[in-house]
C-alpha cells in the first residue's frame, strides 16, 4: 500500500539525518529513540490488512468540476491577503519583498501577533481560523481529485492549483515559517504516489518522478536554509555555532549540504532525540521513572517533575525545538493507549483504503493518517496547525456521512465517465 511506503520512506529519511547531520550529538545517543521511532511503525504495520485492489478507472473533467478548482482559487486570492494582513500586520506583497531583501517576517510576525493580543483566544478569529482549514481541506480535495482520480489534468485545473500553491507559500512567507512549503511538498507527493499506484505502475517512483520530486526537495532545502538564516540573523553563523561539528564526514564532502543538513536536525530530528533523552534518563533511570509512562500524567503525580519537557531541559538546551508527539501522547495517556492509537490507524486505514472508489474523503483521511505518522517522531504537525483539525475533521465527517459527501462533492466531483 503506497502510504505505508510514504511512512516508511519518511522515517528512512529521519534515520539517514540523523546519522549523517553535523551535530555534536552522536548516533548512539539518538539510537534509542530511533528504535522507538521504528517500534511504532511495526505496530502501524501490524494494524495493516492485506487488500488486493483493482486499477482504479480513469476519469474526465466534465460538468462544473472544471470550474470548481477555479472558484477555489479565487477564494485563496480574497481570503488569505486578508488572513495574511489580520495575523501578521502586513500585506502579502510586503512580506513577499521583505523576504528578498533579507528581512525576517518571522520576528515581525511574532512581535505583532504578540502585541495584538493573538496568541490568545478571541471570537474575532474564529472566522479566520475556520475559513483557514476549510480552503485547506477543499484545497487537498482539488489535488486529489485532479492529480489521483483524473487521468488527464488540464489547464485550467493546473492553473488553479498553482494559484492556490501560491498562495499557501506566500502565507508561510509572511509568517517567516517553512512549514506551508513543506506541507505543500507533502500533500503533492501523495498525490502523485496515490495516482502512480492506482494507475497499476509497479514502481511508485519513475526516472521522471523522481527528477521532478528531487527538483522540488531540493528547492525546499535551499528555502529553508536562508529562511533560517534570515530568521537567525546576519550575526548567525552555523559554523561558529557551539552543536555544529566540523569533523563530521558530510561537512568534509558537501560543507554546504552539511549546513542544510544542521538546520534539518531541528526540525526533524531534535524528537528523537528528545525521546531518547526520555527513554534513557526517565524510563530507565529509575522505578518511578518506568512506571511513569503507563500512568496518565505519571510524571507529575510521582512527584518526578512538572512535564516531560521539564525534565529532558534539565539534561538539554530546549529553545524551541519541538518534542516529539509521541512522548507527548505518553505524557497525557500513556504509553498503551498510544501503542493502541497507532495500531487502530493502521488497521482503520485500511478500512478507509478499501473505499477511497467511492468516497473521495476517504483518500482525504488516508493522507492525514500519514501525515499523523510522521508527526509521530518529530512534533507538532498536525496540534499546531488549526487548519489541519480542521480538515481532518471535515474528512472525518464527509467520510462517515455518505449523504453529505454527495451533497456537497457529488456535483462538484462527479463520479467516473
Amino acid at each position: 500500500m503506497y502510504y505505508k511506503k510514504l511512512v516508511k520512506y519518511f522515517y528512512i529519511f529521519v534515520t539517514f539525518l540523523t546519522i549523517f547531520s553535523p551535530v555534536n550529538v552522536g548516533v548512539l545517543q539518538h539510537l534509542l529513540g530511533l528504535l522507538f521511532m521504528w517500534f511504532t511503525y511495526f505496530v502501524f504495520f501490524l494494524g495493516l490488512k492485506r487488500v488486493k485492489r483493482s486499477i482504479m478507472k480513469s476519469s474526465k473533467s466534465i460538468g462544473s468540476f472544471k470550474m470548481f478548482p477555479v472558484v477555489i482559487s479565487i477564494a485563496y486570492l480574497v481570503f488569505y491577503p486578508v488572513y495574511v494582513q489580520f495575523y501578521t500586520g502586513q500585506d502579502v506583497f510586503s512580506a513577499a519583498v521583505n523576504v528578498f531583501y533579507g528581512v525576517s517576517n518571522y520576528s515581525s510576525y511574532q512581535e505583532y501577533f504578540s502585541e495584538s493580543g493573538l496568541n490568545s483566544f478571541s471570537t474575532i478569529k474564529i472566522p479566520f481560523i475556520i475559513g483557514h482549514g476549510l480552503l485547506r481541506f477543499l484545497f487537498v480535495v482539488i489535488v486529489i481529485r485532479t492529480i489521483v482520480y483524473q487521468s488527464k489534468i488540464e489547464l485550467l485545473e493546473k492553473f488553479s492549483l498553482l494559484i492556490m500553491s501560491i498562495m499557501i507559500i506566500l502565507v508561510g512567507l509572511a509568517r517567516g515559517t517553512s512549514f506551508e512549503l513543506f506541507e505543500l511538498l507533502m500533500i503533492y507527493i501523495y498525490a502523485i504516489f496515490a495516482r502512480r499506484s492506482f494507475r497499476g505502475y509497479k514502481n511508485e517512483l519513475s526516472i521522471n518522478v523522481l527528477a521532478k520530486l528531487g527538483l522540488a526537495v531540493v528547492l525546499f532545502g535551499i528555502y529553508f536554509s536562508y529562511n533560517v538564516g534570515v530568521r537567525m540573523g546576519d550575526d548567525f553563523n552555523a559554523l561558529n555555532n557551539s552543536g555544529f561539528n566540523k569533523s563530521s564526514l558530510v561537512f568534509s564532502i558537501f560543507p554546504s549540504v552539511a549546513v542544510l543538513f544542521y538546520f534539518l536536525y531541528d526540525y526533524f530530528v531534535f524528537g528523537i532525540y528528545f525521546t531518547s533523552i526520555t527513554i534513557t534518563e526517565l524510563w530507565f533511570g529509575s522505578l518511578s521513572g518506568f512506571l511513569s509512562m503507563f500512568i496518565p500524567g505519571g510524571i507529575k503525580l510521582l512527584g518526578i517533575d512538572d512535564s516531560y519537557r521539564d525534565f529532558v531541559g534539565s539534561y538539554v538546551n530546549l529553545g524551541a525545538r519541538w518534542n516529539s508527539d509521541t512522548v507527548v501522547i505518553i505524557e497525557r495517556y500513556g504509553i498503551m493507549v498510544l501503542m493502541v492509537f497507532i495500531y487502530f490507524l493502521g488497521y482503520n486505514s485500511t478500512k478507509i483504503f478499501n473505499k477511497i472508489d467511492e468516497n473521495i474523503a476517504a483518500s482525504v483521511i488516508l493522507f492525514y493518517v500519514i501525515y499523523i505518522m510522521i508527526s509521530l517522531p518529530v512534533g507538532n504537525f498536525i496540534t499546531t496547525s488549526s487548519a489541519n483539525v480542521i480538515a481532518i475533521l471535515f474528512g472525518v465527517l464527509l467520510y462517515k456521512y455518505k449523504w453529505l459527501n454527495k451533497l456537497l462533492f457529488n456535483y462538484l466531483i462527479p463520479k467516473y465517465v
